[in-house]
């Protein structure tokens, strides 16, 4: 490769990996990503390297595991970390940042190095976009506002025409380009009815959806529906229209990733671009009995997708099942773009390495405070599967060992024991103190303090946070 290439990332919040390849009521949950596979490299072995959005995108645009920038204090990466965005700014890169979520954007910093930033909330959208775009989603606005039982967000098709408008108009010919859109799959899942209605199972109604979305809105925290008061046959119903929610976000955002995609096309610029799609953290949908996904570190919740095409001549496309994280694609955009990385603590693998990990980290932490909430809301829910604190898993090719600071853990066997339903800890308790060494070496590493948690933003901000659940 003679020059540098475009570089296209896209995350799509809350996307798991047992999504990419599936059908769900006889029709492909993402047929474009899917169909992409042919052509790039699918790693079917990627984990995120922290329990939520906030975590793993720090971890993401640092190329660290989150300890090492400062989670296990609560903060986010302070100056003295050079994020993806300033790394690729520094060697010639134009770059832009799209996003509707409020932990990837100024409010973090984790917009630090893109040129063009555009973080969308309900608040900012009128004002923030341009009047082609709002005029082309007027309609579908109109009903966000008016329809009262839903939850209202910022459309992602509304995003990715912004983006597609601002990138036509505002390209350079003489400048590469690193483009970085978050797609959103989030709960509360929104509920598109022409994406939701071919995933419904037979014996849904209209009425049925309208109750998930209007407890959705009052509930945005979505424990209400483990509720066991909530009678069987009503449960049933309702897991079945939130599975079939999030199904239909994530057809969506696969449809976007598709126009995103043929634009490339139009420009003539596919065949030398890097093009990245994955996700922060995967999502429990009522399985297991838990919902949303910060708390413990299923598979569910922990492998993601992650397709990479790499501009022709690098890589034969393919499936690598190398153990991945995610913290490896900031090496890999600094290999390619002729960035260094190299001797500054980036704990990433990048993935034109030969070798792999070993071992992947996830972290996460359970609120004392959030739990307290929750409670108060949800006053009949058992929420002591939550109560586990600061949480790590280590993770190879066949084993997931989890320690948390409340005091348990646990060893699966994911070969012969994919559900995770059966504690090893006691039988192969020769594995369980190998990955005991390994995580006390990797935490005897030294972490760091960070910035400050608190978050210094706009009240439309902290609605957009409230809006997705994190905050009261």
């Amino acid at each position: 490769m003679s020059r540098q290439p475009h570089v296209l990332m896209i995350v799509i919040d809350s996307a798991r990996d047992d999504r990419l390849c599936a059908e769900r009521s006889g029709r492909s949950v993402m047929p474009y990503l899917r169909s992409l596979c042919n052509s790039a490299t699918r790693y079917s072995n990627a984990n995120a390297p922290g329990g939520s959005t906030r975590i793993s995108m720090s971890a993401i645009f640092t190329g660290r595991y989150p300890r090492a920038y400062g989670f296990d204090h609560g903060r986010f990466p302070d100056e003295s970390f050079i994020l993806l965005g300033q790394r690729l700014q520094a060697v010639g890169y134009q770059t832009y940042l799209f996003s509707n979520n409020p932990y990837v954007g100024p409010a973090t910093g984790l917009s630090s190095g893109f040129g063009h930033v555009c973080y969308l909330n309900r608040s900012n959208v009128l004002k923030r976009v341009r009047p082609a775009t709002l005029a082309r989603h007027a309609s579908a606005l109109l009903q966000a506002a008016t329809r009262k039982w839903m939850v209202l967000k910022v459309p992602t098709d509304l995003m990715v025409t912004e983006a597609l408008a601002v990138l036509r108009r505002g390209r350079r010919a003489d400048k590469p380009l690193f483009v970085y859109l978050h797609l959103d799959a989030h709960h509360p899942y929104l509920s598109d009815r022409r994406y939701l209605r071919p995933f419904l199972e037979p014996g849904i109604n209209e009425s049925d959806v309208r109750a998930v979305e209007r407890l959705q809105r009052k509930y945005r925290d979505m424990l209400y529906f483990l509720r066991p008061e909530i009678p069987a046959r009503e449960r049933q119903t309702y897991v079945s229209v939130l599975q079939s929610m999030y199904d239909a976000s994530l057809r969506k955002a696969d449809d976007q990733v598709r126009r995103i995609m043929d634009a490339l096309g139009d420009w003539g610029m596919v065949e030398d671009c890097l093009m990245i799609v994955t996700s922060d953290h995967g999502e429990l949908v009522a399985e297991r009995g838990m919902m949303r996904h910060g708390q413990f570190p299923y598979e569910e919740a922990m492998r993601v997708p992650l397709v990479v095409r790499f501009p022709r001549g690098i890589r034969s496309p393919g499936t690598c099942d190398r153990l991945t994280s995610t913290i490896d694609l900031y090496p890999t955009l600094c290999d390619l773009a002729g960035a260094e990385s190299s001797g500054d603590g980036v704990q990433g693998i990048s993935l034109l390495d030969a070798r792999g990990h070993n071992v992947v980290m996830n972290e996460r932490r359970s609120s004392t405070e959030g739990l307290a909430r929750f409670q108060g809301c949800h006053p009949t829910v058992d929420l002591s599967v939550y109560e586990l604190g600061y949480v790590i898993a280590a993770k190879d090719k066949r084993f997931k060992y989890v320690w948390t600071s409340a005091g348990a853990e646990y060893l699966f066997d994911l070969t012969a024991d994919p559900g995770e339903t059966r504690n090893l800890l006691d039988v192969c308790s020769d594995v369980a103190s190998r990955f005991r060494e390994t995580l006390a070496q990797w935490r005897g590493d030294g972490g760091v303090k960070g910035k400050s948690d608190e978050l210094l933003c706009e009240d439309a901000v902290l609605d957009h946070l409230r809006e997705l659940g994190y905050v009261e």
